[in-house]
């Protein structure tokens, strides 16, 4: 069986579309090929903890604007940031504060969320009929998106940087805040800023942060963080090891 046709730039016909700053509004890019819509629209069941649905919706505009600026293949960039939390769909609600964020413990739990998602992101994507020949790179992404710390591809640094990035952005930060519960802003933005350096993997990336940090410290009143170098760990904080 074909696949359906997917444009390489994301956008539906290959059109040029004019979009809002990306993390300044809350649902998916304007112009995105109804292929990737379709996606999302079938993952959503598998989104509904932890504001997963609006943290998809952000990060895609991030993915977006990552591909114009740094190139990279749209077919395989969008989905795979569209699905690459769905494994906290397989975490019960109490325990998924340990796995992720300042304070995290528990490495295991986060290496759950990502084998979990990867195997639910087959499962969407098989069900829409995409390209067998993407399917594999895109689940490769998903299971790695937090505990590998560096990208075999242009694809998979961009996935990286959009998942981490939208923690700063306007609406990302206020929904870091709600969802972690016992930070002040001034610690979220430490968290975020003392890891920036080993975080982002791509130029623009590192651009888009260093500018959304500056904005959010306007926005809140918020001090510089501290001159120290990033501490051990990736996706979920600190923590030192991640297994199988």
């Amino acid at each position: 069986m074909s696949g359906p046709s997917v444009p390489r730039d994301g956008a539906q016909g290959g059109a040029s579309v004019s979009r809002p700053l990306p993390g300044t509004y809350d649902r998916l890019p304007p112009g995105l090929a109804l292929v990737f819509v379709d996606i999302f629209d079938r993952a959503r069941p598998f989104l509904s903890t932890r504001s997963n649905d609006s943290h998809a919706r952000i990060a895609c505009q991030y993915v977006v604007d990552l591909l114009e600026r740094e190139g990279g293949d749209a077919r395989i960039a969008v989905p795979a940031i569209l699905l690459h939390d769905l494994g906290w769909h397989a975490i019960p609600k109490e325990e998924q504060r340990r796995a992720y964020g300042p304070g995290s413990c528990d490495a295991q739990l986060n290496r759950l969320h990502e084998t979990a998602g990867a195997r639910l992101a087959r499962q969407v994507l098989e069900d829409c009929g995409y390209p067998p020949e993407l399917v594999d790179e895109i689940c490769r992404i998903v299971d790695g998106h937090d505990s590998r710390p560096e990208a075999a591809t242009l694809e998979e640094a961009i996935v990286k940087d959009a998942d981490k990035i939208w923690r700063v952005s306007r609406l990302g930060f206020p929904l870091n805040l709600g969802i972690l519960g016992d930070l002040t802003p001034q610690q979220l933005h430490d968290f975020i800023a003392v890891r920036a350096p080993r975080w982002f993997l791509t130029g623009a990336a590192r651009e888009m942060a260093t500018a959304e940090l500056a904005a959010r410290r306007e926005e809140y009143g918020l001090n510089p963080a501290p001159d120290v170098s990033p501490p051990a760990g990736y996706g979920i904080g600190d923590a030192e090891a991640y297994g199988p």
